[in-house]
């Protein structure tokens, strides 16, 4: 195990592959998020976190795939459930821009970087986090 230095506690770092829009931000009157399965907003490959949010990722997340699949929705990809995991779940996923990233040549790669060289601080990798905070958008 490796400690990073200033990866948010209680909470699942994940990579943006492109950003959420302010439609798929809004959740339903019974607090759901919607399925995106159009765009790839988030790389699945890779993402950290500190045990605690493991352990509620972990949770979540097979809640959401059992959720979906009793439904009848197609759970092949991950990207998708993971997303709904964080909208519905707010101050649970602290995302990485993966275009910010320097030395990456694939952005699907790009945790890769982040998560080798934690033990630099976020401010000398030079990134922001975005929040899966849903609370002022209106479609």
């Amino acid at each position: 195990m490796v400690k990073c230095l200033d990866f948010p506690a209680q909470s699942i770092i994940l990579l943006s592959i492109e950003p959420f829009d302010e439609c798929e931000l809004q959740l339903d009157n019974q607090g759901r998020a919607a399925f995106i399965t159009l765009k790839n907003r988030l790389g699945g490959g890779n993402f950290g976190g500190d045990a605690e949010a493991i352990h509620v990722w972990r949770k979540l997340y097979y809640k959401k795939l059992l959720e979906y699949h009793n439904e009848g929705i197609f759970v092949g990809k991950d990207q998708p459930i993971m997303g709904s995991v964080c909208l519905e779940n707010p101050g649970l996923c602290t995302i990485v821009d993966g275009w910010q990233i320097e030395k990456v040549k694939d952005i699907w790669f790009a945790m890769q970087v982040v998560l080798h060289e934690c033990q630099k601080s976020f401010v000398e990798h030079n990134l922001t986090f975005l929040k899966s905070d849903t609370s002022m958008i209106f479609c």
